[in-house]
């Protein structure tokens, strides 16, 4: 016989328990959940001993809070990507153009851009088969 504790939901077994079916499925906590969790503590404490109301505001304000930093690194990374693809249009614009810049070794360098390279985020251009990154763009003519 098992059984399903309901605040955790862990199952329980005559062997031992099991928590993997619940978190292999999600590794967060949605809107939902809360409020399924929130509804399970309701219906389960003691009737002569109450959760303090105070436990409930702070566990919504917890609640609320790591919502809105869950969206903020939505924006963050939404930004990002953007960032990262207006740098390269920027570079696209900066092929068959005359520049100088300085590369990884701090050696000038003078030319025009033939390609650019586009790795793990970052984008530099190409001049005479040296890799400028577009920090490091001095002048372009």
């Amino acid at each position: 016989m098992s059984t399903t504790d309901p605040v955790t939901g862990v199952t329980s077994t005559g062997t031992g328990t099991s928590a993997t079916d619940s978190t292999s499925a999600t590794q967060t906590l949605g809107e939902s959940d809360f409020l399924q969790l929130l509804v399970t503590e309701l219906q389960n404490q003691d009737p002569l001993n109450p959760v303090d109301n105070k436990e409930f505001i702070a566990e919504l304000a917890q609640f609320s809070s790591l919502e809105q930093m869950q969206n903020m690194n939505t924006s963050f990374q939404t930004l990002l990507t953007q960032q990262s693809l207006s740098q390269l249009n920027f570079a696209v614009n900066l092929v068959n153009h005359n520049i100088v810049g300085t590369d990884s070794s701090g050696n000038q360098v003078t030319g025009a851009v033939t390609n650019i390279d586009y790795s793990s985020g970052n984008t530099s251009v190409v001049v005479n088969n040296t890799s400028v990154s577009l920090a490091n763009i001095i002048k372009i003519y």
